[in-house]
């Protein structure tokens, strides 16, 4: 048995097919961050192949991916750039898959090109016509390539929703006539799936060749449609035979001219440099269509102001607004001595004193303490005694009785209506109200502003973590039980019949379905001044984008 596994391992890499399949076994595991177990499986299908006369464009490929983990998974550059020479010694035309290849990856390979040994180069050196299988494009994924394009005119495409794949998002790879290698990017979701346009300046005759993949949230390849080997291919004609195809919703896209430097307004490719994949670049403008310059070197991307044109086209750019309308409970610390709503009344007062009088009717202050104890106040009493000799009930520094002192309970409502001015920051307008509230037409009102800073990736879908700070003004309002059965008034941060500062602090946590509608859990805190008061609001509702 046991000779017997090991002649089936020594002959996974026999030939070219079992090659093949060896390498995507190990780049499987690459994309699903087995780094270990990816860099083994490479090392033995060398070793392997090798061994078994196995060369050329085959082991050159398992070089390449071999690079890629070096780099991408272990750092290990001076390695990657060993590999990636022995890779170019095998087939000096392999190139790292576009779909994992970095900037990282893309600085080591252009390395190894660097250094590779220069050679006279004769008629047999030549590499043949790039050929690629008879196999017609197919895959898992809803998508028709378009019948043909007009020259120098972005190619719409477009992948329908498939909701039986769990797909996070999607990429393409395309190639045209004149491009040394392969671009990538990652198409754009929408309402109803992705889309992409193939930059105008990519598109010449004869043909555009593509293939896409669609990966889920742990990097797992789960539908494709083409292959490297097989790829869609769109004729590329320089006058039409057929109607102009477009996006779904959409105008067809407008030729542009590079020979003049005009293109139409929002074409992607159009004002580009030539820099590709991996190379050095100062700015944007210098990287090739679908990338910007990070950190010195071209990588795959949009410029936020790419991302704004997307936006604005209704093709499934970052959502800007946001409208969050949630309920909840907003847990009010109330203590002795909190300010209230309102100055006690002379009717209550008068009833107040009416039943704290002795049998000669003079007024026992502790009686009137007690009294109004059980009314909710707490005031400091006195007596006035009038030209008559008559006692009258006289009250200061009126708060709310607190009996006992602790936690209230008040339904709230809570509204925020916010704008992203980066990815990653927005700035909202807020307000509150509370079911129970005291008196006056702004009791248990607040309105204001806060800023909100996101932890998690932007996306239009998914999990959404900020930190938010803000200010408001208005009232928050409490009412703790009082002495007796009554309660009396509503505790609160402002003067009687004001206006109060409510400083804020929380976070907005928010769960996107569609880039349009999701459910939000918002805790704040409120710190209310001038007599301080704090609130902690629990809610949680919907949310609207657009």
């Amino acid at each position: 048995m046991l000779s017997l596994a090991v002649c089936g391992t020594a002959a996974a890499q026999s030939n070219p097919r079992q090659l093949a399949d060896a390498n995507k076994s190990a780049m499987e595991a690459y994309n699903n961050l087995d780094i270990d177990a990816s860099k083994a499986s490479l090392d033995k299908a060398i070793k392997n192949a090798e061994k078994n006369g196995i060369r050329g464009p085959g082991l050159a490929r398992s070089y390449s991916n071999l690079a890629v983990v070096l780099v991408g998974g272990l750092g290990d550059q001076k390695g990657a750039i060993s590999a990636f020479q022995k890779a170019l010694s095998e087939d000096p035309t392999v190139e790292p898959d576009p779909i994992v290849a970095t900037p990282e990856v893309m600085q080591a390979f252009n390395a190894a090109k660097k250094s590779a040994p220069a050679a006279a180069v004769t008629e047999e050196d030549v590499p043949a016509p790039r050929k690629r299988s008879s196999t017609p494009a197919e895959g898992n994924l809803q998508h028709t390539p378009v019948a043909e394009q007009l020259t120098q005119t972005a190619v719409p495409v477009f992948v329908a929703k498939d909701d039986s794949l769990d797909i996070d998002r999607i990429k393409i790879a395309y190639r045209s006539t004149g491009m040394s290698k392969p671009r990538s990017a990652n198409m754009i979701e929408t309402e109803d799936g992705y889309t992409f346009l193939i930059p105008c300046t990519d598109v010449f005759e004869p043909e555009v060749e593509y293939f896409i993949v669609a990966i889920d949230g742990e990097g797992k390849e789960v539908g494709r449609f083409g292959a490297a080997d097989a790829p869609a291919a769109v004729p590329i004609v320089g006058t039409r035979t057929r109607d102009a195809p477009s996006l779904p919703g959409e105008a067809p896209p407008s030729q542009c001219s590079t020979s003049d430097n005009e293109c139409p307004p929002g074409m992607p490719g159009c004002d580009h440099g030539n820099a590709g994949l991996g190379e050095a670049c100062s700015a944007n403008s210098d990287c090739g269509s679908g990338m910007v310059c990070d950190d010195d070197y071209c990588a795959m991307g949009e410029s936020e102001e790419e991302e704004e044109s997307s936006s604005s086209k209704g093709r499934g750019g970052k959502k800007k607004f946001y409208l969050d309308l949630g309920i909840g409970v907003a847990m009010t610390a109330v203590g002795k001595g909190r300010a209230a709503d309102r100055n006690i009344t002379k009717p209550l007062l008068n009833d107040v004193a009416a039943r704290s009088r002795n049998g000669d009717n003079s007024l026992d202050l502790a009686a009137a303490s007690t009294n109004l104890n059980a009314l909710g106040w707490d005031c400091k009493s006195g007596i006035a005694e009038g030209a008559d000799g008559a006692q009258s009930l006289t009250v200061q520094n009126c708060a709310v009785a607190v009996n006992p002192g602790g936690i209230v309970a008040v339904p709230v409502i809570n509204f925020a209506a916010g704008y992203f001015l980066t990815p990653s920051f927005a700035l909202a307008l807020t307000g509150r109200f509370q079911i129970g509230r005291g008196e006056g037409p702004l009791a248990g009102i607040t309105v204001g502003g806060r800023g909100e800073y996101y932890l998690t990736k932007p996306s239009d879908k998914g999990l959404k973590l900020g930190l938010l700070g803000g200010v408001s003004l208005g009232q928050i309002q409490a009412r703790p039980p009082a002495d007796g059965t009554r309660q009396g008034p509503y505790a609160t941060n402002a003067n009687v019949g004001g206006i109060g500062l409510i400083v804020n602090a929380g976070a907005r946590v928010a769960y996107m379905f569609t880039p349009g509608i999701g459910l939000n859990l918002t805790p704040v805190m409120n710190f209310g001044l001038p007599n301080f008061l704090f609130a902690l609001d629990l809610t949680a509702g919907v949310t609207a984008a657009f």
